[in-house]
């Protein structure tokens, strides 16, 4: 019924104000009673003494007189007893009604010489302060008497309780407006991001909403914008990615559809028909690379790649990644330089064989023939660290931060001259992240270094 949070937040408020309303109430109505109790005992002893003192004073009808004209206030009822013959006799005082009050308490307050302060009736409420008397015994004339009385304040309580019902409600009633006019300055920006989220939802990645505020509604606001500034991103990356699969793709079945159409139509003269073959077959094992590379990235990013932890001497591994990759290195004249520590990790042995074989193929690609690369391997507490220290021309600053990128290349004309589709290090990053470790680029005085830290033990 009520699915809009505006709608929740007004319930909200208005139970949560209810409820304070009728606590306050019941704490005001308490509290109000217990003073007005306290403070009506004090008048009426007060008016009781005085009474006494004036009753002694004067003769009954002048006391009368007196205490009908300006004396006792209009709320007071007043009756005096003596005590005669062991029993209270009221002393008539022309007119005065008569107070409603249990004969066993006249009779207790002469009998005790105590004063009475309570309900007129045993049985009646002691909190009912309409029903409460006041007695007091005192002597007149050597005579035992009494004073007995009873205030009439119905009115007066309920004129108090009628006043804070009215400052409540008024209360109530400034409460929800002043909280509806800020719920809106509130919502405004809820909507705001509805609205947003509906346009992002539909592949507008523009949008941005103002996040001015610096409260958690203007945190929100920050985190959405970023939000759709990485949704932007993401979605950049899935049409660079799509380009590029497409491009990657496109090339060798151009290269193979070409040449296979030159065999197939016997344009190709004898000579070149080994060279076509050749072509043909370096080409599909291109296409073939790369879309074992795409599935390998693929299942890397997915929850279900297996991770098959062992422990081993890293610095082994490395050796044989070197000795596995002498074909490229000593094709090109290069001299490699060791510098490994003894060091045994727990790590999936396959998965960073690949890392370190794509990093070292990396940097024997871009070292220049006759150059050197240097291999090290050193451990600090429980992380190592392997880098790979080429001396070729260095990774440009502007695009150091992609060259983890699927499909990023240096050579921006996609030449053949370097093989590659642009996936090993993308690869390398994601099997490094998987083993909780971290892989960063940069240049030095000779050229680019790659290094690695993993943790000792995952």
């Amino acid at each position: 019924m009520f699915k809009s949070l505006y709608a929740k937040v007004i319930l909200l408020f208005l139970a949560i104000v209810v409820s304070i309303l009728g606590l306050g109430y019941y704490v005001i109505s308490t509290y109000l009673g217990n003073y007005l109790r306290d403070r009506v005992q004090e008048e009426m002893h007060r008016v009781a003494v005085s009474s006494i003192h004036l009753y002694n004073e004067m003769t009954d009808e002048s006391f009368t007189l007196v205490l009908k004209g300006f004396f006792l206030p209009k709320s007071y009822f007043l009756n005096i007893y003596r005590f005669d013959g062991g029993q209270p006799v009221l002393v008539p005082m022309g007119g005065n009604a008569t107070i409603d009050v249990d004969p066993s308490i006249v009779r207790a307050m002469f009998l005790n010489k105590q004063e009475y302060h309570g309900p007129a009736y045993p049985h009646y409420d002691p909190k009912d302060m309409s029903l409460t008397v006041l007695g007091v015994p005192f002597d007149h004339n050597g005579q035992p008497y009494a004073i007995l009385l009873q205030q009439d304040f119905t009115n007066s309580v309920k004129f108090q309780i009628n006043l804070t019902i009215v400052l409540l409600i008024f209360l109530l009633i400034g409460s929800v407006l002043l909280f509806f006019v800020s719920t809106k300055h509130l919502m405004k920006p809820l909507r705001e991001m509805v609205r947003a989220t509906r346009k992002v939802s539909k592949g507008d990645f523009e949008v941005k909403v103002a996040a001015t505020r610096k409260d958690e509604v203007g945190m929100l606001a920050f985190h959405f914008n970023r939000m759709a500034g990485e949704l932007k991103q993401i979605e950049q990356m899935r049409r660079d990615f799509v380009s590029n699969v497409s491009h990657e793709i496109q090339s060798p079945l151009t290269s193979i559809r070409g040449f296979s159409n030159a065999l197939k139509n016997g344009l190709v003269q004898e000579e070149d028909r080994v060279r076509y073959y050749t072509i043909i077959h370096d080409e599909s094992e291109r296409l073939s690379r790369l879309c074992d590379n795409l599935l390998k990235l693929a299942s890397l990013e997915s929850d279900h790649h297996p991770f098959v932890p062992l422990t081993y001497p890293l610095d082994e591994q490395l050796r044989k990644v070197i000795i596995a990759s002498e074909p490229l290195w000593a094709r090109k004249e290069i001299d490699i330089r060791i510098q490994l520590e003894p060091a045994v990790i727990t790590a999936d042995q396959d998965q960073l064989f690949q890392v370190w074989k794509n990093l070292l193929d990396n940097s024997i690609k871009f070292t220049p023939q006759g150059g050197t690369v240097v291999v090290s391997l050193t451990r600090a507490g429980k992380q190592v660290r392997v880098s790979f220290m080429d001396s070729g021309p260095g990774i440009p600053a502007d695009e150091i931060d992609k060259i983890f990128d699927r499909f990023y290349k240096a050579d921006k004309s996609r030449n053949r001259k370097r093989e590659g589709n642009g996936l090993g290090l993308a690869i390398s990053k994601r099997i490094v992240d998987l083993h909780k470790g971290e892989i960063h680029a940069q240049n030095n005085e000779t050229g680019a270094v790659f290094i690695v830290t993993v943790p000792v033990k995952p």
